[in-house]
């Protein structure tokens, strides 16, 4: 008899339940970027930091040109990886130098150069609002499947 594949919710959003009080997920939307036997990644996507784009080109030193993107605010994404940055976005012709498809709509670009060419507007366009046409995120959640234990927090 053969196992049934694995439920996957990759792609998917997870929604905290009530009673979570973890202040990191409490009350948190969580976007699936993988999810698989061995362990699953997602980003937090309804936590907005003190921070915007404009902070962070402002930070690696990238020129801008004057938009009024730069106001859109930076997310934080999860408790892991804090020293990196994601973006989530539309694919694009353009290859980035680090980016994982996540569904033939959804990209998770985590390279310098897609911030470089959001500053120039040079971004990875989209046919939704351009609020939600690329989101940058500070920090990732993580999971690892743990074969005695079940999921744990990474």
């Amino acid at each position: 008899m053969s196992a049934a594949p694995f439920p996957s919710l990759k792609n998917s959003f997870l929604l905290a339940m009530p009673g979570l009080t973890d202040p990191m997920f409490s009350h948190s939307i969580t976007y699936m970027c993988e999810h698989g036997e061995e362990g699953a990644m997602g980003i937090v996507i309804n936590r907005p930091l003190d921070l915007c784009w404009r902070d962070i080109f402002t930070q690696l030193k990238i020129r801008t040109l004057d938009s009024g993107d730069g106001d859109q605010p930076v997310l934080a994404g999860g408790p892991v990886q804090v020293e990196r940055g994601f973006v989530l976005h539309r694919p694009t012709e353009r290859v980035w130098d680090n980016s994982m498809k996540i569904s033939t709509e959804i990209m998770l670009t985590t390279s310098l150069d897609i911030i470089g060419a959001l500053a120039s507007n040079e971004g990875p366009p989209g046919s939704l609002e351009k609020r939600f046409c690329h989101q940058a995120f500070q920090c990732a959640a993580g999971w690892l499947f743990h074969r005695k234990r079940g999921w744990v927090q990474a």
